[in-house]
């Protein structure tokens, strides 16, 4: 009996691995802040090294890949290298953003944000590598303009 691959519906791509570079950089500093505020006592470094905690924490939510499991469930790996298995009835409504504000102008940016019932929600960007867009709309719930036009 042959045993199916699981599905691979999306994937953010090689940009991924450069946040993650950056983060690991934010990670280094806020672990040096803290050993600073622990070795002189002063509270200060305390104080800038949990804004710069913040992204770490965010990383456990930003799905880079996603693949359908055999059994209907959904294989998610974040950008933090978490992976979650979350079963499909577990998905909330997902709300979807189409566009950015730049500075000048807005921009598409389309991204989804998942709630996750019992769990950290996920944040889908939708420009990412997605080999057949129907299955992620029909497996994340997403709606059916979720993609900017001309995308």
């Amino acid at each position: 009996m042959r045993v199916a691959e699981p599905r691979t519906l999306y994937r953010y791509g090689a940009l991924a691995w450069v946040w993650r570079a950056l983060l690991l950089g934010g990670l280094g500093g806020v672990v040096l802040l803290v050993g600073l505020a622990l070795r002189s006592g002063a509270p200060w470094p305390l104080g800038v090294a949990v804004p710069l905690a913040l992204p770490l924490v965010l990383a456990g939510v930003v799905a880079v890949r996603i693949d359908r499991q055999e059994d209907g469930r959904l294989a998610v790996t974040t950008l933090s290298g978490w992976r979650r298995r979350i079963a499909r009835e577990r998905l909330g409504r997902p709300r979807v953003r189409r566009s950015a504000q730049g500075t000048l102008t807005r921009f598409d940016a389309p991204r989804a944000w998942i709630p996750v019932r019992g769990g950290l929600p996920l944040y889908v960007d939708l420009l990412a590598d997605i080999p057949d867009r129907t299955a992620l709309r029909d497996a994340l719930r997403l709606p059916r303009d979720a993609w900017a036009r001309g995308v």
